[in-house]
């Protein structure tokens, strides 16, 4: 039961899962074989350059990035659900939280990718602005269940921050 662990015991641990998730990934990242490129000409960076103007104006584009930045707001209301957690229920499970956006993220990513693989990544892109347009409804329904289960908000953010990366990136 890791529910008796106090301040700095309980932030240790979660620094120390993080780092050896993050030691993992980064094996896993360094074993990756890429191809040698060739090195960029002048011209073609120039020729890159040139196109940024139209770039800019195309429509499509800038609608892409009006929608990219305004469903950022949905994981800027992080700080918030555990000031409201805390408030609310007089205690905020900040190390439970954390643990519930990573394993979020993680498990997410198995539907994501599912979801990009078979429809695309605007499909992913949509599911992901719903979910977190949907957060903070989700959150006023559950408060009444307790701080534990208030954790699926976290896990959640977990799952909208991992869908923006896989949907937006690609898109």
């Amino acid at each position: 039961n890791l529910s008796g662990l106090q301040f700095p015991a309980n932030y240790s641990l979660i620094l120390s899962l993080g780092f050896a998730g993050l030691a993992i990934a980064s094996i896993a990242f360094w074993s990756i074989k890429e191809p040698a490129s060739k090195p960029e000409d002048e011209k073609r960076f120039k020729k890159i350059l040139s196109k940024i103007p139209s770039t800019l104006k195309n429509k499509k584009f800038s609608k892409f990035v009006i929608i990219e930045n305004l469903s950022a707001f949905s994981l800027m209301l992080l700080p918030f659900y555990i000031i409201y957690a805390k408030d609310t229920f007089s205690t905020a499970l900040v190390s439970t939280y954390l643990l519930s956006i990573i394993i979020g993220s993680i498990v997410s990513n198995f539907m994501w990718g599912w979801i990009a693989k078979k429809y695309n990544s605007g499909c992913v892109i949509r599911v992901c602005v719903l979910m977190g347009g949907l957060l903070p409804i989700i959150a006023l329904l559950i408060t009444p269940l307790g701080p534990q289960i208030f954790s699926i908000i976290f896990f959640l953010v977990g799952f909208v921050k991992s869908g923006r990366d896989v949907g937006f990136d690609p898109y």
